[in-house]
């Protein structure tokens, strides 16, 4: 048993007296309250001006009765006014969209909201609010004055109130004038998932990076290595490695992805013009049309090449600076330590692309998806609801710019670090490395 506490005091003792676990005992806490309040910050920093939506109400009964917020304000237009002419400058009506409503907005297609940008969702969100509301009071008033105040189907009264559901399509409209219609949930749902895609991958091979750079140094397999191969071409033999092995894992989801999107594809297309029938018929006829027409909007081959160029991308510069992190400590643990200072960022994108969910076009998610340590998570988040070519090309000539310069950083830490044993490096140290590396 002495033998046993011996052991267990001094793996106590040489974890807790490394400098990683100190700076991460000491700012734990802090970083810890920073990812608490960044959701109320990015709140804050994000809440964009107020969108101006024009009205044109065909039916005259909906309207004037819809409600300005600090995000929405509606300017009530004539009801005859040619829609077609509206679509061409909403710009010089000082508009950022208009709300089209031709019949009781209870089934697809009767309100449509047109953009030239996309809106935040809050703003579709609150026209469906009140168009159902408006909905509702008018089934109560048609009730009350059909029973002349008699209570008498009132359950079939509050069945048919519950069961009202405001729905509008939204459209954009393209430079050259072409209308996409597109579906916020749609949106969403591809956004999501390609943006976790990149944060799982982006976790997991930086710390394999990480793991193998000190797992080779801990067997003093680089003394071996660095005899007959340089540790520039080492190091990114190492990274390229694993990004293909990323790559291919990448490639094996998306051929997968597209043929069960091909044959759910053919299911909408079905239920859509009705060629289902009634007994297999999962789906709402109108939802189906609305979740159609959004994938043909969406340009999913370039979402895909985006995606494939982001993760790879991602995975480039993060497996660079988690192999930086390798090459300067000696054990896992520590390395999983420090890596946190390599995680944040990461963290830190998936609330900024949450936010960027709300409002695709706000400044907030225009920066953060062009700066290169966010933007492969972030603009994936943006990108199916519509995101301007130059914005696409700075984010990815920024990311390639930086990728570069950091794998010459890298290379010239990883040089001396990996035959460095025996204690973690200081930040002064590492700095003295770089310089001293030809």
């Amino acid at each position: 048993m002495n033998k046993t506490f011996l052991i267990i005091k001094r793996e106590y003792l040489t974890h807790v007296r490394t400098k990683g676990f100190i700076v991460v005992t000491l700012l734990g806490p802090i970083l810890m309250l920073l990812l608490m309040a960044i959701p109320t910050i990015i709140e804050m920093v994000g809440t964009t001006t107020s969108s101006n939506v024009g009205v044109i109400d065909r039916t005259e009964r909906y309207g004037d009765k819809l409600t300005n917020t600090d995000f929405v304000n509606f300017t009530i237009l004539d009801s005859q006014t040619n829609e077609d002419s509206l679509k061409k400058d909403l710009k010089a009506n000082n508009l950022d969209g208009f709300l089209l409503i031709s019949d009781t907005p209870t089934k697809q297609g009767n309100a449509k909201l047109y953009s030239s940008e996309a809106l935040p969702v809050d703003v579709s969100e609150h026209i469906e609010h009140d168009l159902r509301d408006m909905v509702r009071k008018e089934i109560v008033a048609d009730f009350a004055a059909a029973h002349s105040g008699v209570s008498e189907g009132l359950d079939s009264l509050l069945t048919n109130i519950n069961n009202v559901h405001a729905t509008i399509s939204t459209i954009n409209i393209s430079k050259e004038g072409d209308e996409n219609e597109t579906n916020s949930m749609v949106s969403i749902i591809i956004a999501t998932v390609t943006s976790m895609i990149i944060y799982i991958f982006l976790c997991i091979y930086g710390s394999m990076v990480m793991t193998g750079v000190i797992e080779e140094k801990n067997n003093r397999i680089m003394e071996v290595l660095v005899a007959s191969v340089k540790p520039r071409q080492l190091l990114i033999g190492k990274i390229f490695g694993i990004v293909g092995v990323a790559l291919t894992q990448v490639l094996c989801w998306i051929i997968l992805g597209g043929i069960m999107m091909n044959v759910g594809g053919q299911f909408l297309q079905s239920a859509a013009v009705g060629d289902l029938p009634a007994e297999t018929a999962a789906v709402d006829d109108s939802m189906a049309a609305s979740v159609w027409n959004a994938l043909n909007g969406l340009n999913l081959i370039g979402i895909s090449a985006a995606f494939l160029f982001f993760t790879f991308g991602g995975i480039l510069l993060y497996a660079t600076l988690f192999a930086s992190v390798g090459s300067g400590v000696d054990n896992p643990g520590e390395g999983q330590q420090l890596s946190i200072l390599v995680m944040l960022p990461i963290i830190v994108s998936i609330y900024l692309a949450i936010a960027s969910f709300r409002d695709p076009n706000g400044a907030l998610a225009i920066w953060s998806s062009i700066i290169p340590f966010t933007s492969p998570i972030v603009m994936m988040a943006r990108l199916p609801f519509g995101v301007p070519a130059w914005q696409i090309i700075t984010a990815c000539i920024l990311l390639i710019a930086t990728i570069i310069l950091f794998i010459w950083i890298a290379s010239r830490i990883y040089r001396v670090g990996i035959l460095m044993y025996g204690k973690t490096a200081t930040l002064k140290e590492l700095w003295r490395w770089f310089k001293q590396s030809n």
